[in-house]
């Protein structure tokens, strides 16, 4: 006989609480990690920047703390195991002595690569955040144009309406002319006919005139919002290069983490 599933989840004393344990929900599930825990492959939650819109964007740019030097973690290694015989202690300290220097202008240059690495990326957050200033700015004027289109747009499809209407009573009337007409009354109504046919046609090009306008102002309303929005996304993924912390990367498709190679010394 198969036991329902609450009745495997609920307690063994029979008392039936509605509460289930959480560990034991998550492992009848599959889950074969802790909950409320990071995953295992880095001790800091990833966080998708593109679906977290109040990641703190931190204007002073932090960086991450930087590293023990290699000569440092060479001469602390070496200091670490104690010679078991004075010609070994006499070897450590020629070794010492040996190291140091090469050591001293390799840390320097990887000193003088991560400045230059961390400026760059500095330099684009500022250059996108002045980007995005501009845009987000210019959205008011962006606006009010896209307001304005949409009322001339309406404006000329009123009048377009109208002016249907008036080439519509016109061929009426031209149709209801009396078959005793004088040439000259058929001429006149004619003549009001052409003239309603007109102004109509005049009245349609202006609407879709204004419609094309109202289109492309749209568009550009569209296209700011957009760009505002990815420029956000840009600033949030730059603090996280700073900071060292995983973020998603869309030319990837995947979370990122900038400090992978510093945290595997």
């Amino acid at each position: 006989m198969f036991k329902p599933l609450t009745s495997k989840l609920g307690p063994s004393n029979g008392l039936q609480t509605g509460e289930i344990p959480l560990e034991l929900l998550t492992r009848t599930f599959g889950a074969t990690y802790p909950v409320n825990e990071p995953l295992r492959e880095t001790e800091l939650p990833i966080q998708h920047v593109e679906l977290d819109d109040d990641l703190p964007i931190d204007t002073r740019a932090k960086r991450p703390d930087p590293k023990p030097s290699i000569s440092s973690i060479a001469n602390a290694r070496l200091l670490s195991i104690q010679p078991r015989t004075p010609e070994r202690k006499q070897q450590v300290m020629e070794m010492i002595g040996t190291m140091l220097e090469p050591l001293k202008i390799l840390d320097e240059f990887i000193a003088t690569l991560e400045a230059e690495h961390f400026s760059a990326i500095d330099d684009r957050w500022e250059r996108t955040r002045q980007q995005g200033r501009e845009l987000s700015e210019s959205m008011d004027s962006l606006l009010a144009k896209y307001a304005t289109a949409m009322n001339y747009s309406n404006t000329a499809e009123q009048t377009r309406g109208q002016r249907r209407g008036d080439f519509a009573q016109r061929v009426e009337e031209r149709r209801r002319v009396s078959t005793w007409a004088s040439e000259k009354e058929i001429e006149a109504a004619d003549q009001k006919v052409e003239k309603a046919r007109t102004a109509m046609e005049t009245a349609t090009a202006k609407a879709l005139e204004r419609q094309q306008e109202l289109a492309s102002a749209e568009s550009r309303v569209a296209s700011a919002k957009e760009n505002v929005r990815l420029f956000q996304l840009e600033m949030k993924r730059c603090e996280a290069e700073l900071k060292g912390i995983p973020y998603f990367d869309p030319n990837l498709g995947l979370s990122t983490d900038p400090a992978a190679h510093r945290n595997s010394w």
